[in-house]
């Protein structure tokens, strides 16, 4: 049974809008990725400790650090302000941080805001001794950052990904966080660019409109609000984006998606996860608002 991991996080609070102080001739930066699992990571240092943390584009913060990780660190005071974050197992207080450096490929950024978080709500176990925190879409976009899953680096103030040997398709920010029109089962939707997590999911109740195989004989289980929820998995699902058709190993039901974004933003549907972005050789370009995907096709 494949674990589901789903590391959004939802601060009940406005984010900040930039993710640190630039110049005014940012000159492009060339950071490897490192993959744990299916998720991509960098590593940083932020007050003095050397830190992986995992490139999340669906959270909204600038940096969040699990609050085992914050101890070694020497932060500045902490904001008077009380702050919480919403997950899928617990809302959990937050501490945030501001003006806080942090050196990612030898060049130190100064983060606007950085929020210490419990990250065992959101993060399994076996991940909480490797990954000690996330680097969030507002960093992302602030730094016009290329996550180029195909060649494992990510470029920060890159002017644009070329799109050589692949096709470009246009991502919308309506909330800050990176979405994509797919169409599934004849279905349109618009799904979440979320490298946060491994899987790729859609909101039950689209499940019934969709032309879909009959789902695999393994049925998972979500508690939601205290309800226990079974959850379907579809095998060998095309999904289109684009103008072309790319294959989808597995599609799931995700109950707890629909609860957190039925309210402030109910067009959503689903989540275009790690799994298929890291089998596609994704590129997910901030600053030229576009995902490229293969021309050739990754079977």
């Amino acid at each position: 049974m494949k674990t589901r991991i789903l590391l959004i996080g939802r601060l009940v609070s406005l984010f900040a809008l930039y993710g640190c102080q630039r110049s005014e001739e940012p000159v492009t930066r060339t950071v490897p990725l490192i993959f744990i699992e299916e998720f991509p990571c960098v590593e940083v240092s932020i007050g003095g400790s050397e830190v992986t943390l995992l490139i999340d584009t669906g959270a909204s913060s600038v940096v969040i650090i699990d609050s085992r990780k914050s101890g070694t660190m020497k932060l500045p005071p902490a904001s008077r302000k009380k702050f919480q974050a919403e997950f899928k197992k617990a809302t959990v207080p937050v501490k945030r941080y501001h003006d806080v450096p942090m050196t990612l490929g030898g060049k130190e950024y100064v983060l606007s805001s950085l929020d210490e978080i419990d990250l065992s709500v959101s993060m399994p176990d076996h991940l909480l001794p490797i990954i000690g925190g996330l680097l969030g879409t507002n960093f992302l976009k602030a730094n016009r950052a290329v996550i180029d899953l195909d060649n494992g680096e990510l470029l920060l103030h890159k002017p644009g990904a070329e799109p050589s040997g692949k096709e470009a398709v246009p991502l919308d920010f309506p909330d800050g966080k990176p979405w994509v029109d797919v169409s599934i089962g004849g279905r349109e939707m618009l799904f979440l660019v979320d490298t946060g997590s491994n899987v790729t999911d859609v909101i039950p109740r689209h499940i019934e409109t969709m032309n879909l195989p009959p789902p695999c004989d393994e049925i998972q289980s979500a508690v939601i609000d205290g309800e226990t929820i079974e959850i379907k998995h579809f095998h060998n699902v095309p999904i289109a984006i684009g103008e072309r058709d790319y294959p989808l190993g597995r599609l799931g039901e995700n109950p707890w998606f629909e609860r957190m974004y039925e309210e402030e933003m109910p067009e959503a549907d689903g989540i275009l996860g790690s799994d298929f972005l890291k089998a596609q050789g994704s590129v997910i370009d901030y600053g030229g608002r576009k995902m490229l995907l293969p021309a050739d096709l990754h079977e």
